[in-house]
């Protein structure tokens, strides 16, 4: 969540702030990589002083053959004052967070005689190749950039990370020696990009933990969408989440099973938090299931597509908060109607058990591979009219 406000920050800095070209002449220091492990920074020292500027990734097998560390650079640069004074700040902080703040771009640079636009390109392919990896015994170490570290297993293929704080930093929390599991996501090979190791296999890193545990029961949301299960561990139980639409996937494979390996993206949940770990693999006997995706922590329930509805109806039953407010709405023992904080707001007070409700909204579409506890259509409101009173909801800020 840091990261992402992080990332807000400089949108908003960038969006606000006064830019110019500027130029510089240095001496090339290094150069480092960036998302994708990929060379995509380089550090001039001009004068006293150091300079770390941003070069479109595609360019960094031309500008590596033109450039070695030690060689005088000039460069032009997208110079952005304001974000240079908050990356100034960080710095001061020693926040590690200022690297990624700090990117003013070159958009030329001097080579044989002549200035070189340094174009970006506005897509590329960023397909997510997702493998899992277990028992892999851990070679080495290695420091790629300041901010970036990466793990090298004895068949010589590499996992890299970031290091936002100690307890990401593998050489940390890892020996020479031991053997972990991982999930890998296999970064495309890209014309024109440079890369520390570019013959070898690398993987951007997220671990895995290997844990024993027996089925218990699922997870529903409040809309009775299945998003994860719980588990036996020990004498203690684990709850884990998974994407909305390997629900019947997951039952499927733990129909009649005891004991299953599991494979999640943490041991530990925040018992004062909803948010739980990511299950990624199952394993029972010799059959093995895996979730093949990444980033569903925090939202398992995925995105819907959805059709308009209108109808009427009688108020069944109201389920309400811990804080007593409306959460949802049954109506004719047939329509799930969900209602949020926003809307409780309006209509709270006015909702009764048995009155006539006129809907019109949004049904959500059931994907192949969820499953529901309840056969209830799940609809978004958009409009209610109670009593003759017409509310319109899509006007909720």
């Amino acid at each position: 969540m840091l990261l992402a406000i992080v990332f807000i920050t400089a949108y908003q800095v960038r969006a606000q702030a006064k830019i110019e070209i500027r130029e510089f002449q240095g001496t090339l220091q290094n150069f480092e990589v960036g998302y994708r492990f990929a060379y995509e920074y380089l550090t001039l020292k001009v004068e006293s002083e150091e300079y770390r500027f941003y070069f479109p990734p595609f360019h960094g097998q031309w500008i590596q053959s033109k450039f070695k560390p030690g060689d005088l650079v000039k460069v032009k640069v997208s110079y952005n004052y304001t974000l240079a004074e908050n990356v100034k700040k960080l710095k001061a902080e020693k926040s590690k967070y200022a690297t990624f703040l700090d990117r003013q771009v070159i958009v030329d640079i001097w080579a044989d005689g002549q200035w070189v636009s340094l174009p970006d390109r506005s897509t590329e392919n960023l397909n997510e190749n997702i493998s899992y990896h277990f028992d892999k015994k851990i070679k080495s170490f290695y420091t790629v950039s300041n901010l970036m570290k990466a793990i090298i297993f004895e068949d010589n293929s590499i996992a890299y990370t970031f290091v936002y704080h100690k307890e990401r930093d593998p050489s940390y929390i890892y020996k020479v020696g031991d053997r972990i599991n991982f999930l890998g996501i296999k970064p495309e090979r890209t014309e024109g990009y440079a890369y520390p190791f570019p013959e070898k296999k690398v993987y951007e890193f997220f671990s895995l933990v290997e844990i024993e545990g027996t089925i218990k029961s699922y997870l529903y949301k409040q809309n009775a969408v299945c998003i994860g299960a719980k588990f036996y561990v020990d004498n203690n139980e684990l709850t884990v989440c998974f994407p909305s639409e390997k629900a019947e996937e997951v039952k499927n494979f733990l129909k009649g099973t005891t004991q299953v390996t599991l494979y999640t993206s943490a041991d530990k949940q925040d018992l004062k938090s909803n948010l739980f770990p990511e299950l990624h693999v199952l394993i029972k006997d010799k059959d093995t299931l895996k979730i093949n995706q990444l980033d569903f922590f925090g939202g398992p329930d995925r995105n819907h597509k959805f059709k308009s509805i209108e109808f009427e109806g009688k108020i069944s039953r109201i389920t309400k908060s811990q804080s007593g407010k409306v959460a949802n709405l049954i109506i004719d023992e047939k329509y799930f109607v969900e209602i949020d904080p926003r809307l409780d707001a309006q209509i709270g007070t006015s909702l009764k058990k048995g009155i006539v409700l006129k809907i019109k909204g949004k049904e959500r579409l059931k994907k192949e591979g969820e499953v529901y506890r309840y056969t209830y259509r799940i609809i978004s409101p958009e409009q209610i009219v109670i009593e003759g009173k017409t509310h319109l909801l899509n006007n909720l800020p």
